[in-house]
């Protein structure tokens, strides 16, 4: 990293050999975790990030280190990465790091099924290149192939707008529900025309923030509400 100047993003094991300077105090990475868990996270993917100093060799190395839950088990199990780039977002960290999947997939793939380690024997430094090559073609190919059969992903902006299409009926059927049950309670308990409830929710609607009111109305199904 000190010689080309790149930044490095990488999954960080807990060794009780490995300390990290922070707050001025060494610390190992469980140890680190427990300063960083606070109940307000909740159940949210990202725990919580620091930055800390490590000893090297060759000198102190700042990183910042970010937790997140492993989402490969309903325990509470927990990973750490690490990055040199201080800058960079607790979010962005992961989502850099995520991309290592794609690629440890592609490694899979070439040597497993595409016949990169045994397909090509010769000794030449240009043929190894246009072996390598052509396996990357074929990757792309079957990948590009995978996507337009499987991945949901490629119908574009229809995809994401399904995605809030259904977010939004979930929200208006709660809606729905609730308010629903109140006016019916007005009307009940306290013998109110469907008239004075159609004006109390109107005022309701006039007090709350503007975009939930336009959602509300856009959503919810009882007349009352279409009406306001």
């Amino acid at each position: 990293m000190r010689t080309t100047g790149l930044d490095v993003i990488g999954m960080v094991k807990a060794s009780p050999h490995i300390h990290y300077t922070y707050h001025h105090h060494p610390f190992t990475l469980n140890q680190l975790y427990r300063q960083l868990i606070r109940p307000q996270w909740g159940r949210s993917d990202l725990i919580g990030s620091c930055r800390v100093m490590l000893r090297t060799e060759t000198g102190t190395l700042p990183l910042k280190i970010v937790c997140v839950r492993d989402r490969r088990s309903e325990s509470k199990e927990w990973l750490a990465l690490w990055s040199t780039d201080l800058t960079l977002a607790d979010d962005e960290v992961v989502r850099l790091y995520g991309k290592r999947w794609a690629i440890e997939t592609f490694f899979k793939v070439a040597k497993s099924l595409l016949g990169i380690p045994r397909e090509y024997q010769g000794r030449s430094y240009e043929g190894c290149v246009a072996h390598v090559t052509i396996v990357c073609l074929r990757y792309q190919w079957l990948a590009l192939e995978a996507r337009k059969e499987e991945d949901p992903r490629t119908i574009g902006d229809l995809f994401y707008a399904h995605c809030q299409e259904l977010e939004d009926i979930a929200f208006g059927w709660v809606v729905d529900q609730i308010l629903a049950a109140f006016a019916a309670s007005l009307q009940d308990d306290l013998e109110l025309t469907e008239a004075q409830v159609e004006t109390f929710f109107a005022g309701f609607l006039q007090r709350i923030p503007w975009h939930l009111r336009d959602r509300i109305v856009r959503t919810a199904s009882i007349g009352l509400l279409k009406a306001s």
